[in-house]
This record gives structure tokens, sequence and C-alpha cells, in this order.
């Protein structure tokens, strides 16, 4: 089940529009596997910025300042990490910074939640 799935206009949405090519997430992923890593990583940002638009998340450039990647609010309240070795967002409490789990670019979860600590973020 996905955290979000609609878009702000309430209707049913995916990625497919938002990735490069008009790819599927699955095809999405595969295809970073075989990119060099800072070509990797462009299309990841240009991949999240797109989606960021279509689902109304907003980049937080001091938290992204803060913890040295793309940081973005979603419409739900949490937080959004973006990933860029995976091509996925890591979901993250706005509340305390703890990792909540990973979602894909179709919002669907792909792992659960880190205790380990490794993915929170620092809020101040």
């Amino acid at each position: 089940m996905a955290l979000l799935g609609r878009t702000p206009g309430g209707v049913l949405a995916g990625a497919k529009g938002v990735l490069p090519g008009n790819q599927t997430v699955a095809e999405f992923e595969k295809s970073l596997s075989r990119m060099p890593p800072g070509e990797r990583v462009a299309q990841i940002k240009e991949a999240a910025n797109n989606f960021s638009a279509a689902y109304g998340f907003t980049k937080d450039g001091k938290l992204s300042k803060l913890n040295g990647r793309d940081v973005y609010k979603g419409q739900d309240g949490n937080l959004y990490a973006l990933d860029t070795q995976h091509g996925r967002f890591e979901v993250v409490s706005s509340k305390n910074g703890k990792h909540i789990g990973e979602v894909d670019f179709n919002l669907q979860k792909t792992k659960p939640s880190d205790k380990s600590g490794g993915h929170d973020l620092r809020l101040k």
C-alpha cells in the first residue's frame, strides 16, 4: 500500500510520466544499476524534482544543507530524503527525525524502518 498515491487534485497517480523516458519505477531502478555514479545521481535528482512537482512536495533547503542530501516535505507531514544510490526516498518523521521506512517513486514501501539510526535526519 502506498503512503501517498494521489496528486494534489485527488487523481490516483503513479510515477510514470515523471521518470526519464516515461519509464516505470522498475525500469527506472534497473537502468540506474548500469549508470556511472555521476550520471545516476543526476538522473535521480531530475526525477525527484519532477516527482516533487507532481505530488506537491516542497524541497527544504535548510534540512537538505544540514543533512547533506535533498530533503522534501510531503503533504502528509513526513519528510522524504532522497536516496541517490537506489533512486528511492527515505521516509522520516518531521517531529523527531526518525526513519519510518523507504519508498520508491510510486510511494510504495520497499523497506521497513531502520532502528539503527543510520537513516535518521538532523532537524536542528
